[in-house]
């Protein structure tokens, strides 16, 4: 009479096997999940350089209605634009954008001339505050101008 046994280790190669391919797509899904955050994280960037463009360009659009011109004569008065000023963006790279300048104006005498100081700040965003694509930049520039 022969009997036959059966080897207890049967099976034992499914659930070593089982176990690499829940760790396979662990990693998978954790590689994908960094690679959806830098893609992310890239977008935000360009678009805070975009922000940044446009804080520049209002910055310039409020140094130049301060500076002397020629449609001025090159002279005083020197005044500085409505403040708050919104420019809004819709064109080419700067769509949907917006910039606020706010000029703020003093003066002093030194020596028997007058200077007119400027304060120029101009910010440039995209999207509103509680929105995960909102984006903000602030840029400042002084500027003295003699007086007559």
């Amino acid at each position: 009479m022969t009997t036959c046994i059966a080897p207890r280790e049967k099976g034992f190669s499914i659930v070593a096997a089982l176990f690499v391919v829940v760790i396979l797509a662990l990693i998978g899904s954790y590689i994908v999940s960094i690679s959806a955050l830098t893609n992310t994280s890239e977008n935000l960037n360009i678009q805070g350089v975009k922000a940044y463009y446009a804080a520049k360009s209002g910055l310039e659009w409020g140094v130049y209605k301060v500076a002397p011109s020629a449609a001025s004569g090159g002279g005083a008065p020197y005044n500085c634009p409505a403040s708050p000023t919104n420019l809004t963006f819709t064109q080419g790279g700067l769509n949907g954008f917006t910039s606020t300048v706010t000029c703020t104006q003093s003066s002093f005498t030194e020596a028997g001339a007058t200077y007119h100081i400027f304060q120029i700040k101009a910010t440039g965003q995209y999207g509103t505050v509680d929105n995960i694509d909102y984006v903000f930049r602030e840029l400042y520039a002084n500027i003295i101008q003699p007086g007559v």
